[in-house]
């Protein structure tokens, strides 16, 4: 009885510390290294891809083994097929839940300069969002010459992003963590609406069908949030995370829907 109420005890520690654990979101194009990024902290294997295609092809969120870091690994948002339900699986990934870090990835490339024109696309997206909620997690670093530090200084003074975490072929899946893991110390209630969607995402369409489907399916998924939200504090601890994980499936599958009424 003890040795059971010991396994129940140490679970109920575990779900506790994955229910707090930093939750960050890998935003970027494709082929810069989002899903490579996953496979190195989470050990999880075939989603990284060598093609041109974007391989990623819906937001996932993954834990590492050791529960301490919630990771969604999103589409990339230059896919060659792009299409509008690619943009709502990444608002959809930082609208799921109070974000530590929103991680603009980008392929380290010779020249600097084009490394910090790839961020400052997507941080000029972002100035709703505090800019402390934006870091940079450069890949590829070990087919450059340049150092972190270096970039660092530059893109402080060029954008004014002040964190970033480098990655190579070599670098060690506990050192990136243990990087990550440093910046991730504020939680951000970020929201993506039908007032800033297409703004952060700079979709330009003259078919207002489009964008207004696109924004009644944003509006439904953010009621749904705020409800389970509400209806969630009713429950004990151990049927939140049992909720949640219906929840989560209940989502995944009102994507799907979603994605397939909005490509009509």
């Amino acid at each position: 009885l003890n040795k059971s109420k010991s396994i129940v005890q140490r679970l109920n520690e575990y779900l506790e510390m994955v229910d707090n654990a930093p939750y960050i979101v890998l935003m970027g194009d494709v082929g810069t290294g989002k899903s490579t990024i996953l496979e190195k902290l989470t050990g999880e294997k075939g989603r990284s891809s060598a093609a041109f295609e974007s391989f990623t092809r819906e937001t996932s969120t993954f834990l590492v083994p050791d529960g301490s870091l919630i990771i969604a690994d999103t589409p990339g948002s230059n896919t060659l097929k792009e299409k509008i339900e690619q943009n709502v699986c990444i608002a959809a990934a930082i609208n799921f839940k109070p974000v530590s870090k929103l991680f603009i990835v980008v392929k380290a490339e010779n020249r600097i300069d084009t490394v910090i024109d790839n961020v400052r696309k997507y941080a000029d997206r972002l100035l709703d969002f505090p800019m402390d909620a934006v870091a940079v997690l450069v890949t590829h670093m070990d087919l450059v010459t340049w150092r972190k530090e270096t970039f660092l200084k530059l893109i402080d003074q060029e954008i004014g992003i002040c964190e970033v975490v480098c990655s190579g072929k070599h670098t060690l899946p506990d050192h990136l963590l243990k990087d990550i893991l440093f910046l991730c110390t504020t939680e951000f209630n970020l929201n993506i609406d039908n007032e800033n969607f297409f703004q952060v995402f700079k979709i330009h369409s003259n078919h207002r069908k489009i964008l207004k489907c696109t924004s009644d399916e944003v509006n439904r998924f953010t009621e749904m949030k705020n409800e389970f939200n509400k209806t969630k504090k009713q429950y004990s601890y151990k049927d939140i995370v049992d909720l949640t994980f219906e929840f989560q499936a209940y989502m995944t599958e009102e994507i799907v829907k979603a994605q397939k009424r909005i490509s009509e």
